[in-house]
Parts: C-alpha cells; structure tokens; sequence
C-alpha cells in the first residue's frame, strides 16, 4: 500500500519563495494526522499555514505554532503531527536559492 503525495512543491532556481496550492489551500478533514516532507531542499524553509474558512482569502491564513509558540518551520527532510479541526492547509517557502522538489505525505 503506498501513501498518496499530499502536496507537490516545486520551484525553480529562480525563484525564492511560493505557496502551495497557489490559492485556496488543501482540504483538511480534521484530527490528529502525520505528514512527512521530504526531497530536494535548495535552501528552502517550509512554513504550515492554515485557513477556517473557504481559503479564498490569502490574509486569513494564519502560520501554525507548536506549543511553545515558534512558527513550524521546516528546512530539512521532517516527520510532524497536527491535531487540528476542519480547516484550508498551505505551505508558504522562503529562502529558495537553488531548483527545490518536496512531497507532502499524510497518513
């Protein structure tokens, strides 16, 4: 059994920073679930942004904190949980300075 790719993230060296999806975020059904991203980095950080509403608005997605409130940044290949309700996910990059490849997961 293989686990479906979540979210593809791709840039190319040109370019610095994106977000993924390009509007309206990914459906998130709620509940405890794990995700791991993984691939080629090129400098990147990944920042988890999250939308309770339809997502349409860009202003009304607001970056997940862990519990001792730091933004959930990632520049490495990571395993992470979220326990979150209903919601629009994103995931925001910055610091891209070379061609950057990611897979999402989630289980």
């Amino acid at each position: 059994m293989g686990i479906a790719t979540y979210q593809a993230i791709t840039l190319d060296a040109s370019t610095a920073t994106g977000t993924f999806p390009a509007s309206g975020g990914l459906a998130y059904s709620g509940g405890e679930k794990t995700f791991a991203i993984y691939g080629t980095w090129g400098g990147a950080t990944v920042k988890v942004e999250a939308a309770f509403d339809d997502g349409t608005t860009a202003a009304n997605f607001i970056p997940l904190s862990d519990a001792e409130s730091s933004e959930l940044a990632f520049i490495d290949n990571s395993i992470f949980r979220l326990v979150l309700g209903q919601c629009r996910l994103q995931f925001k990059i910055t610091g891209s300075t070379s061609a950057t490849s990611l897979s999402v997961k989630v289980s």
